[in-house]
This record gives structure tokens, sequence and C-alpha cells, in this order.
């Protein structure tokens, strides 16, 4: 099982950049369900896609905002 407080904090950022999920998954050209795992903490991103997640949610500082 995920990390459920990454999982939320990644749930977090997308809703304060104003995207949708859909908005996500198409972008990362994945299907709903795998990106829908992801917030709901079934399982985590890579670390390249989640990487690429804090660059579209605009994460500056990493580790500040995960810990």
């Amino acid at each position: 099982m995920a990390n459920q407080i990454i999982c939320q904090k990644l749930k977090e950022a997308r809703l304060s950049t104003g995207l949708s999920q859909k908005d996500v998954y198409e972008w990362l050209g994945i299907s709903q369900s795998t990106f829908s795992s992801w917030e709901t903490g079934k399982s985590m991103p890579s670390i390249d896609v989640f990487l690429q997640l804090c660059v579209k949610y605009e994460i500056d500082n990493i580790a500040d905002y995960f810990l």
C-alpha cells in the first residue's frame, strides 16, 4: 500500500492548482483508474512521474511540501 500522506498531499496540490483528475491523467497519457489509485493511496506513481507531477503542481520545494 502507498504512503497515505504523500497521496493526500498530491491530491491537495492538484486541487490547489485548479486541475481536474482528467486534466492530469490525459496530460500523463494514463488511465483514470491508474491516476485515481494514486490519489486514493492504493498505489504510487514512479519517481519519474512523481517528479513530473511536482512540476505540474508547481511544488518548488518537494522535501518541505511532503514532510
